[in-house]
This record gives structure tokens, sequence and C-alpha cells, in this order.
């Protein structure tokens, strides 16, 4: 089984998994109501009648009429019925599976805004998943799933980010990421918080008497002053002065504020 990264594991498995559940709400009309409603065209209709028969909801599940229904969704322009196809693509469940029409659905979803297939799209390109494997674009479609708020585009992107894959390697957004797909809904984005600090406790602190999250502040601090000392000596020589001011200017408080989180990534 496919794993994104060696130490935070998200199998391929659970991301279908995760992608399967259907979080639209379903229309409280009875099925009979959803079938004319389709029937006539009405391409929210047919997504929620998909979604009935993919949860066996007011119906004997039924995948292959899930999948006709999505279809039928997403050919009249129903955005989330293109994500829900391209899951069941993704899965081979009413279908045969085929990543390269998942990729087709999932991309038609995306471009028209549903973060589901945003995920979906982040999901293949991680894996490699009828498409060649590619961190940066896996990291691009997690971030608009992510900010579309799906958790799960959150927490893949934290992972992304923890382990430098496509991106620049960045435990604090990577902290942040974890934190908002909690949030979002996604409880076990706090195992991969919890490694994040486990990697980076310090068994000892350096400087005695303060714990050692004091001890962090203490040198955030310390690097801020000398930081700023430094801006304040550049501001007083005129050749220098505008290059450096705008470096200097209000630069450093995010400096200082970032150092104190990753304190509290570490100690707490």
């Amino acid at each position: 089984m496919k794993t994104l990264i060696s130490k935070i594991i998200v199998s391929i498995s659970t991301v279908i998994a995760i992608n399967i559940i259907l979080i639209s709400n379903i229309n409280a009309a009875p099925i009979s109501s959803l079938k004319k409603a389709c029937d006539g065209g009405n391409a929210g209709g047919c997504a929620s009648l998909g979604i009935s028969y993919a949860k066996g909801q007011g119906v004997t599940q039924n995948y292959s009429l899930a999948a006709k229904y999505f279809s039928k969704a997403c050919d009249g322009g129903n955005a989330l019925g293109c994500a829900k196809l391209g899951v069941l693509y993704t899965e081979g469940k009413g279908v045969t599976k085929d990543y390269s029409l998942a990729n087709k659905y999932y991309n038609k979803a995306c471009d028209s805004g549903n973060a589901l297939g945003c995920t979906g799209l982040g999901d293949l390109y991680a894996n490699g998943l009828g498409v060649t494997q590619d961190y940066s674009l896996a990291a691009k479609y997690y971030q608009k799933a992510c900010d579309g708020g799906i958790a799960l585009g959150c927490n893949s992107l934290g992972i992304l980010y923890a382990n430098g894959q496509g991106v620049t390697q960045d435990k604090f957004k990577a902290y942040e990421y974890f934190t908002k797909a909690i949030k979002l809904g996604d409880q076990k984005a706090q195992k991969n918080i919890d490694i994040l600090r486990k990697e980076n406790q310090q068994a000892t602190s350096q400087n005695q008497g303060l714990s050692p999250i004091q001890s962090c502040f203490s040198e955030c601090d310390k690097e801020y002053q000398i930081k700023v000392g430094l801006c304040g000596i550049a501001s007083g020589i005129a050749a220098v002065k505008d290059k450096v001011m705008l470096n200097c200017d209000g630069k450093y408080d995010n400096d200082k504020l970032r150092c104190y989180y990753e304190c509290k990534l570490k100690y707490q």
C-alpha cells in the first residue's frame, strides 16, 4: 500500500475512505421526487439521487446507479456530481477502476470550484495514480482543497510541508495546516501534530532555571533584538537606508511570532 511519506502515514485506502464520505447535504425529498427532478434536467437532483444510491439512503445501495446519476449530474454542469464520479472511478465502485477517467472528472470538478475534486487530484498526483507522481502538483491541488474547506486537503498539504515534498520544508506551516484540518473535523491530523512534536522535542535546556518553552521564548527574544538592532544601525547609513528598511520594516515582528509558535510546537 502506497504512502505519502515514511513517518506521517496516509495510505491510499485512507484517502479513498475519506473521499468517499458524501459530505453534501442530501435533499430530504423522496426518491421519486429526485428521479422526477433528474429526468426533468435538474443536475442537482441527479447528484442527490447519486448520493442516495451511493449511501443506500432511501434505496438499496447500488454504485452502478450512483455512477449513472453522478454522470448525468456532471454532464448537466453539477461539479459535485463530477467529483463523486471521480471517486467511484478511483475506487472502482459501480464502474471499472480507471485513474485516467478519475483525473478527468476531478479536473472538471476542481476547475468548477469544487474542493472535493481538487482533493481527488491531489491524491492522484501524490500517489502517482494514472499520472506521473508530482508532489508540486499535489500541493497545488491540496492547497485549493484546503482553501475550499476540505479537511483532508489541509492534512495532506501539512504532510507535504512536513516532509518538503513538492514544497520547501516548513514544519511550522505543516503545524498550521494540521491544526486547520482538525478544526474542519479531521481529528486524525492530531497524530501528525504529535509526530512533529516528538521529532522536535529537546531533552534538555541550556538555560538553567527556565522551563524548555521559556528558554525557547527567550532565544526568540534575543534573536529579535539582534535583528532589530542591526536594522537600526543600517537605517542610519544613507546609501543603504531605503533598501534595508524595505526588508526590516515589520518583517521581524512576524519572525518573532513565528518563532513563538515553533516553541509551542516543540514543547506544549
